[in-house]
């Protein structure tokens, strides 16, 4: 289908972009435009959500980066790398990374995704003066990446 060719080719120029932070801006646009109109799924749409979220988290886009990450978890919130992003971007606000860190480090998900989940939830609990919590997550992080 063509429309969901240009969206799928904008994401990946969204990926693809140099140094200039312009032109990753304009590639993103560009990519969330063509998603409007690609009609592809619910969980293709989120997918390519969650990816333009992160991508504009790298460029410098807070709110934006927040606000696709979110659209792709009402599409798929069981999608646990979105809701680590999340949680990243969400530094602010501790009690919400918890929230998100902890849906991201739920069994099933990647030893990667958890370990990073934990990382975070251990970060937002001691923000939170929650000490045990804390703990449980560091250690919960080290035994699932014993090497970071």
């Amino acid at each position: 289908e063509p429309r969901r060719a240009d969206a799928l080719e904008a994401r990946d120029t969204a990926a693809r972009v140099g140094s200039s932070s312009m032109s990753r801006w304009n590639a993103l646009t560009r990519a969330e435009l063509d998603l409007e109109e690609a009609g592809l799924d619910d969980a293709q749409r989120a997918r390519v959500l969650r990816e333009l979220g992160v991508r504009r988290l790298l460029v410098g886009d807070a709110d934006g980066g927040r606000r696709d990450l979110e659209r792709a978890l009402s599409l798929a919130p069981g999608d646990r790398e979105a809701r680590l992003a999340l949680a990243g971007a969400l530094r602010s606000d501790p009690a919400r990374v918890l929230e998100h860190a902890r849906a991201a480090a739920a069994p099933g998900a990647p030893a990667r995704v958890r370990a990073a989940a934990e990382r975070l939830a251990c970060d937002a609990a001691l923000e939170l003066g929650d000490l045990k919590a804390a703990r449980r997550a560091a250690q919960r992080a080290q035994e699932l990446a014993p090497d970071d």
